[in-house]
């Protein structure tokens, strides 16, 4: 959401709640008083239209659906056949959160937009005029009363689910402990057999499995966004640490640009050397005796917004005497970089930010990776900042001397992310080179994944008997030696004392939790309030192996929560999505009849699933989003065809974000990965349901307010 449609939809909430205000203030006093000793508060009234509403619920045999969820989830749990007994449960908890949101959503959602109609219809209500009623107090009571409605029926979808999840956790079990007694039976009876193939070792996973199950609720702390990466070297020595990149892997160093970037005017007409481009300062160590003194760098371009239009180019880089490589990269055709100047409003156009890859193809040198930094207030950066690439958009006029043109440098984003091989959504971090082993040949340093925890993150670590735990869920991929087990090193510090290292060697097994016991030492101090960041580092030691990671595969547990309480806050989280969409339908119903409520309520939840898909059309431009691009000079049709277009995504999205977002409720975001869903999530989905229907009853009280009901 850019800044014009977060003004527009906080200036039209705005006139609506004046509006409501000024119009309805009275209605809003008579809900906290007593207009006659014999009538009750409004809230009372408000209530008792609720139980009206409430009776209107079992008229409909809602029960019904609790049964339609017993049915379809017991029959999809028998035909479900997941690839490892411990995706069964998180597989289960998706099908049945799944069911209860479609079994809840449609039907309260249609009973919202029908009640009023019906109600109309039938002439159940001639006039408020002649009740002590208002028109406010019936609209709240609806929306009250079909709110507790779904309330009720999704309390008996989480029992009843429990209850099934519970038979279907005693079942796993069973058969992991059947399957471990059973490996360990083959494993015995081989070791009596000498001269025959030994069995393989039961699989401890099975142990675990059968001790405790899949009903878990975890709470743990992991790296936050953009701190895990694949390097070649960290030096410990500088604070904090230093990244180097390896020569002759596949690490990737990715640097991002802002996207309002402007072409100098006549850029076609200046010399090589002036044109638009990048410059690269890439300081260099060797891990070799005989280092080489040039390297090859591959380089790509392109705009995030449209990534099949890339810009290769790969770099010979010369080691200067001061022990870094440097060089200058002029893309051939930079307009598909940047932006011209708009001669309409004077300013460069933003074509979406720039994304600029690096990989060293050259072995026996690292090439350190600097974290660069932000601009201050004053708009400078900090003494000793530094930046491995600059963008040289070339020479603008300088306004203070129109003879003397001003070079145009950006900078990028500080801390850019360092990544290596790709492979099944997850970055490998490569073993001893398994030829180069068979060769002979010196061994090159080992890749390194490194986690790092922040000191704030920290402070909510448990300690016990002076350690704490820190678990890996790890992947693995054999390429050569795939008969010996996957070896790794997890060393452990803290940036407060980096000599201070711990390190444990381990067996990873593909998907299975690997726990590693930590000295306390490690997070700095005992003191929470003084702890320090925390570096992790893993290390692949089978040759010929790789171990794939993400973000995520290093945690910090703590005590985990009771299943049944991290399902019911999942519960809760479809009770909040529920509620805003009968708020929804009752204020559609107001004025249209039942039908049209139905489709213009169930458009709103459409509009406000694509909210993030019709933001994401802008970066792409007018006809970009509808992949029809052209570069180069621009005609005035193009341009008036791409404008046009342009603002009709605009609208669409000051459209979409003026409605709920539905798109945030996202009830197995947690669970699924059977992690406790934090109350801190569960209180953002009630605080933000709250402030998406205040507008909407605002809404709906100035269109009910001027209109006889019956």
């Amino acid at each position: 959401m850019d800044q014009t449609t977060y003004i527009l939809r906080w200036v039209i909430i705005g006139l609506l709640i004046v509006g409501f205000l000024l119009a309805g203030w009275r209605d809003v006093v008579l809900l906290f008083t007593r207009p006659t000793a014999r009538l009750g508060t409004g809230l009372s009234r408000v209530w008792s239209v609720s139980r009206v509403t409430l009776a209107e619920v079992r008229y409909h045999r809602v029960w019904i659906l609790v049964v339609l969820q017993v049915i379809s989830f017991g029959i999809l749990m028998l035909v479900v056949r997941p690839f490892d007994e411990s995706e069964r449960i998180p597989l289960y908890i998706w099908i049945a959160l799944t069911i209860q949101q479609l079994l809840v959503l449609i039907p309260f959602g249609a009973m919202a937009c029908m009640s009023l109609p019906r109600e109309r219809e039938r002439k159940t209500i001639v006039t408020t005029s002649t009740k002590p009623l208002s028109r406010f107090e019936l609209m709240l009571g609806k929306m009250v009363g079909f709110s507790v409605g779904a309330a009720g029926i999704l309390l008996l979808m989480g029992l009843v689910t429990w209850g099934m999840l519970l038979v279907a956790n005693s079942n796993l079990k069973r058969r992991a402990a059947d399957q471990y007694a059973q490996a360990e039976t083959d494993y015995r009876r081989s070791a009596q057999r000498p001269g025959e193939e030994r069995a393989i070792p039961p699989p401890a996973e099975k142990a675990a499995l059968a001790e405790t199950g899949s009903l878990l609720a975890y709470n743990y702390v992991t790296p936050r966004a953009g701190d895990f990466s694949v390097i070649g070297k960290l030096d410990t020595t500088t604070a904090p640490p230093t990244r180097w990149m390896k020569g002759g892997s596949d690490e990737t160093a990715i640097f991002r640009f802002p996207g309002k970037i402007m072409l100098p005017p006549n850029w076609q007409l200046q010399p090589i050397g002036k044109r638009p481009g990048f410059r690269f300062y890439l300081p260099a160590q060797p891990y070799t005796s005989n280092p080489p003194r040039q390297i090859k760098l591959d380089v790509t371009a392109s705009r995030t917004n449209q990534p099949l239009l890339t810009q290769n180019k790969t770099l010979l880089l010369n080691l200067s005497e001061n022990g870094m490589f440097t060089a200058n990269w002029e893309p051939d055709r930079p307009e598909e970089l940047f932006g011209e100047l708009d001669p309409a409003t004077g300013s460069p156009q933003d074509l979406g930010p720039v994304e600029l890859t690096l990989t060293c193809g050259t072995p026996g040198i690292w090439l350190r990776i600097f974290e660069g930094g932000e601009l201050d207030a004053a708009g400078n950066l900090p003494a000793g900042t530094n930046f491995n690439v600059i963008l040289f958009a070339g020479e603008i006029p300088n306004p203070s001397d129109p003879n003397n043109p001003q070079e145009a440098d950006y900078l990028p984003e500080p801390h850019p992310v360092v990544e290596g091989f790709q492979r099944r959504g997850s970055q490998q971090i490569a073993g001893p080179d398994y030829s180069a082993e068979m060769r002979g040949d010196e061994p090159a340093p080992l890749e390194m994944g490194v986690f790092k925890f922040t000191a704030e993150d920290l402070k909510r670590v448990p300690v016990k008997d002076g350690k704490f735990r820190l678990t890996l869920f790890l992947d693995v991929d054999k390429v050569k030696n795939g008969d010996l087990p996957t070896r790794a090193l997890v060393s452990v510090f803290n940036a407060a004392t980096p000599n201070d290292v711990t390190k444990q060697e381990v067996d990873v097994v593909e998907k299975r939790r690997t726990d590693v016991d930590v000295p306390v030492q490690a997070l700095g101090s005992a003191d929470p309030s003084k702890r320090g960041d925390m570096y992790v580092l893993l290390y692949c030691e089978t040759s010929g192996h790789y171990i794939g990671a993400l973000p995520t595969s290093a945690r910090i547990e703590s005590p985990p929560t009771p299943f049944v309480a991290n399902l019911f806050k999942s519960e809760l989280t479809i009770w909040t999505e529920a509620t805003l969409l009968i708020v929804v339908g009752v204020v559609c119903s107001i004025r249209l009849e039942w039908p049209l409520a139905m489709l213009a309520s169930f458009t709103l939840i459409l509009l406000g699933h694509i909210a993030e898909f019709v933001g994401s059309l802008q970066e792409y431009g007018g006809l970009g989003a509808l992949n029809w691009s052209k570069y180069g000079n621009h005609g005035a049709t193009w341009r008036f065809f791409d404008q046009a277009t342009l603002l009709v995504w605009k609208s669409l999205d000051v459209l979409v974000h003026l409605v709920p977002n539905f798109s945030r409720y996202d009830a197995t975001a947690f669970i699924m990965q059977l992690r406790n869903r934090p109350w801190m999530v569960v209180t953002d989905d009630l605080v933000t349901t709250m402030i998406y229907a205040l507008p909407m009853i605002v809404l709906g009280y100035l269109l009910m307010r001027r209109q006889e009901l019956g």
